[in-house]
């Protein structure tokens, strides 16, 4: 193998997505990810936020968020921060099925969505991040989590069209 072919396999492997996707018979990946965009989707019927300002407008802005904004955020929290972090010692360590690294990597993920966000919507985003962490662990890959991210975004961001009229 050339060393730019071995780059890239080291470079895969950091990021955890040498591995394939084999969550198709998983039955807690269905429930989670299902379940999580359930959630999302139903987020908007359960008071008066103001949908109008997250309803998205173009093809564009719904391939960013469903699909740039969770490749990019799985790939560098739980693809590279956690990755990293599961190598510690203390990192594989867990505690009601939830490890140190992905615990670290989620306040890590709701610090920087509080950068953009109000406390309490960053502060929203810890569960389904802990979700994301889990599966990475579970399956060792970020496809797992990314695929779960992007359908829990699209399914909150259909629910603020609809909410929006």
């Amino acid at each position: 193998m050339s060393w730019s072919g071995k780059l890239i396999a080291e470079f895969a492997e950091l990021l955890a997505v040498d591995q394939p996707l084999r969550v198709l018979q998983d039955p807690p990946w269905w429930l989670v990810t299902l379940g999580g965009s359930a959630a999302a989707l139903a987020f908007w019927w359960l008071g008066p936020f103001s949908s109008a300002a997250v309803a998205l407008s173009s093809i564009w802005l719904w391939l960013g968020v469903v699909v740039w904004q969770p490749l990019i955020e799985e790939l560098l929290f739980r693809g590279l921060i956690q990755g990293q972090l599961l190598h510690a010692t203390w990192g594989p360590r867990a505690a009601y099925g939830i490890s140190v690294a992905n615990l670290l990597t989620s306040l890590l993920f709701v610090a920087a969505h509080w950068l953009h966000h109000a406390p309490l919507w960053a502060l929203a985003v810890l569960p389904p991040s802990l979700i994301f962490g889990w599966l990475r662990e579970r399956h060792q890959n970020t496809w797992s989590p990314f695929v779960t991210h992007a359908a829990y975004n699209l399914a909150f961001f259909v629910g603020a069209a609809l909410a929006a009229g």
